[in-house]
């Protein structure tokens, strides 16, 4: 419950920052006061130094001096939730507006603590510098699995190219909401007229033309599209820019197999961060004082997922004395690992794993089980046949071709594959949620093949 407080005190703080720079300014200070629970000017007086200091510690390029106001309202925050644990509804229900009435070009500034990731940029950067010789439209697909960074990664750079891209986003999230809604296309349309001024008397009423419209706005009108958690292509299509100077970036762990049919783009995977780089990421986050080598075991666990890395770094801001003892040693064991990845939030990593495996085919789904059922993260294909005696081999290369489409599952090697860690601990965990007694010790049974090289789990 701790972590939890922690993690939406620190979601309220980010919310409330953000809003520093935005002409939004005078309706969130008025929404955060009423949080705060004193008298109204006393509090937005409050907010307004607060604001002041972090201007200032930005005009002068202060890192320390941000990072310590913000961890100041984090601790305000976290106290008004420990004493009021009602108020999180409350909480959360203003960040929703905040989030909701944000412009994007601003919601997506000021991404700290962003490491490496070099050659992802670069290859981005090649592409829109290609298209743009060639005056055509920039379509970039980044892929990964879930934690992986592909949101961060694009948001990063588009505030690194500010100067050179078309000023104004249009953004959609279409991933499904908490109850397993699919995104509402027309909202998003409707929000997107919206931006660009078209009077609401001279806006269609379906969809299909809805779309026409935007398209036809855009027309003349460079544009950056950024459409998160794209899955399907009926949810892109009437979303897609009709214009040579527009730049589409999309986020997902694997591109709709007919999106090719519609829009030239380049498929960009996001890669796991190196130990070294995730190291950096936790330090800088959690603003440690520890020595590096007291947190590499905790680097080690977490597989170089950025969500992961920070999800823990939030935890180890904790003024407790032993917190980094005992997180190191809960990562250690598969379930106190994913309950500590855990929070009452949509975006934390099994979560985001839940989603994915919901969408797999029964087949893909099958297989994924009972790879968590090994007591290894890398396999061989013999591998993956002895799991699967009781398929046809054709259903068994379609299944873990969708695991590997899903960003799933990694190959290695001509005939070797992997489950990154985490994803192992999930696919463990739905195995003992989805299959009975039996099923798991007829795969143990089996002993299927195993390359020497396996790391044991």
């Amino acid at each position: 419950m701790e972590a939890e407080m922690m993690a939406l005190a620190v979601m309220c703080v980010s919310s409330l920052t953000g809003l520093a720079l935005q002409d939004l300014w005078g309706w969130g200070k008025k929404r955060f006061a009423s949080l705060l629970g004193r008298e109204g000017a006393a509090a937005e007086d409050e907010l307004e130094g607060l604001r002041r200091e972090l201007l200032d510690a930005r005009r002068s390029g202060d890192e320390d001096a941000e990072a310590g106001v913000e961890e100041e309202w984090v601790r305000r925050f976290q106290e008004l939730l420990e004493r009021d644990p009602e108020a999180a509804a409350r909480v959360r229900a203003v960040v929703g507006e905040v989030v909701e009435r944000s412009p994007a070009p601003v919601a997506f500034a000021n991404i700290l603590h962003y490491v490496n990731n070099s050659a992802v940029l670069q290859a981005m950067n090649d592409y829109w510098s290609r298209c743009t010789a060639a005056r055509s439209m920039t379509a970039m697909y980044l892929s990964g699995l879930p934690g992986v960074g592909k949101r961060t990664t694009a948001r990063h750079w588009l505030q690194s190219h500010q100067g050179a891209l078309p000023g104004d986003v249009l953004h959609a999230d279409l991933g499904s909401d908490e109850r397993g809604r699919p995104a509402d296309l027309a909202a998003v349309l409707e929000r997107w007229l919206d931006q660009l001024g078209v009077p609401r008397e001279d806006r269609p009423a379906d969809v299909e033309h809805k779309a026409g419209e935007v398209r036809r706005q855009l027309r003349h009108r460079p544009m950056v599209v950024l459409l998160e958690n794209v899955t399907r292509l009926a949810q892109v299509r009437p979303l897609l820019p009709d214009s040579p100077q527009s730049v589409l970036l999309m986020t997902g762990q694997q591109a709709p197999a007919a999106l090719e049919s519609v829009l030239d783009f380049e498929l960009v995977v996001v890669e796991p961060l190196k130990d070294e780089h995730a190291l950096e990421l936790l330090v800088k986050v959690s603003r440690s004082t520890e020595h590096p080598d007291r947190l590499r075991p905790v680097v080690q666990q977490l597989g170089g997922l950025p969500l992961a890395v920070r999800l823990i770094a939030g935890q180890l801001k904790s003024p407790v004395p032993g917190v980094l003892e005992d997180i190191t040693v809960l990562l250690t064991d598969r379930r106190s690992r994913q309950e500590l990845l855990t929070m009452d939030d949509a975006h934390d990593l099994p979560s985001a794993l839940d989603a994915t495996y919901d969408r797999l085919a029964a087949e893909a789904a099958l297989l994924y089980r009972r790879l968590g059922i090994l007591a290894r993260v890398d396999f061989q294909i013999d591998t993956v046949f002895a799991l699967t005696t009781d398929r046809q081999p054709t259903a068994i290369r379609r299944a873990l071709h969708a695991l590997i489409s899903a960003r799933l599952v990694e190959r290695e090697g001509v005939d070797t594959y992997r489950l990154h860690p985490l994803v192992h601990d999930h696919a463990a965990t739905v195995a003992e949620r989805d299959e009975d007694d039996a099923e798991r010790a007829v795969v143990r049974a089996d002993r299927p093949v195993l390359p020497p090289y396996g790391r044991v789990r």
